[in-house]
């Protein structure tokens, strides 16, 4: 299967392929023509589509991970979708909202950045419980969390800049109640990745699955550019080697 397109059109074809009972890992093509691109970067495909194609290597796939995320919607149906980048909760999703409106009028990568500037002036921290097995990942009030299989998103944003795609574990990144300056301060870092060093962010890897709570109230949560509501629990599993990349 090849998809041609960004990170939404890779999202649906992943879930397409992952969703049906294939007996095996789903193959997939990427050729990328999107605005973020980011499910092509951190799997090494080249940006321009030509080299996508002549990239292409159907004898020598490259086994990656994906994820499964599962949840209640606000109307309490049990959803269940796919991701290969990532998944956020807190202020990403409201990030990635805004711009998705913003790029009705502003093309370009410039739309994730300013989204994520509005996004840190409208939200507040909320309370979220993450625990893997018999472990707790992070127990308080943060910003944002976003469990990464991949190093960026958002169009080159490296919020998790040491993940790899095909190392079985997922990487729970938590930006904490840091205050909006600070915040405002680590989104201009997401780029080269330096955020992570700083006071009130913290990386943890999770090999096991995952069980996200907020306790404050119901989540919007994003999974590789795309939105979906839901209560206050997501599950999430990592599955190793489930995409076979040509």
């Amino acid at each position: 299967m090849l998809a041609y397109g960004g990170d939404g059109t890779v999202h649906e074809v992943v879930n397409g392929l992952l969703s049906g009972d294939g007996g095996g890992p789903s193959r997939l093509g990427i050729i990328p023509a999107g605005t973020g691109n980011d499910v092509a970067r951190n799997s090494g495909i080249p940006a321009d589509a030509e080299a996508a194609i002549a990239r292409l290597a159907p004898e020598r796939p490259r086994p990656v991970d994906a994820a499964r995320i599962r949840f209640h919607s606000r109307e309490g149906l049990s959803r269940t979708r796919f991701y290969i980048n990532s998944t956020s909760v807190g202020v990403s999703p409201a990030a990635n909202h805004i711009a998705a409106r913003v790029r009705r009028v502003l093309p370009g990568k410039i739309c994730y950045a300013l989204g994520g500037v509005l996004a840190l002036i409208a939200e507040s921290a909320g309370s979220y419980t993450v625990t893997s097995g018999d472990a707790t990942l992070f127990s308080g009030p943060a910003l944002n969390l976003t469990l990464a299989n991949g190093a960026s998103f958002g169009g080159g944003m490296r919020i998790s800049p040491a993940s790899v795609v095909s190392d079985g574990t997922l990487d729970l990144v938590v930006i904490g109640a840091i205050g909006r300056i600070r915040a405002l301060l680590a989104l201009s870092r997401l780029y080269a990745g330096t955020h992570v060093r700083m006071g009130g962010i913290r990386v943890v890897p999770a090999r096991q699955p995952v069980h996200l709570r907020r306790a404050d109230r119901a989540m919007l949560i994003e999974a590789d550019g795309e939105e979906f509501e839901a209560g206050n629990d997501l599950w999430v599993d990592i599955l190793p080697g489930a995409v076979q990349l040509l």
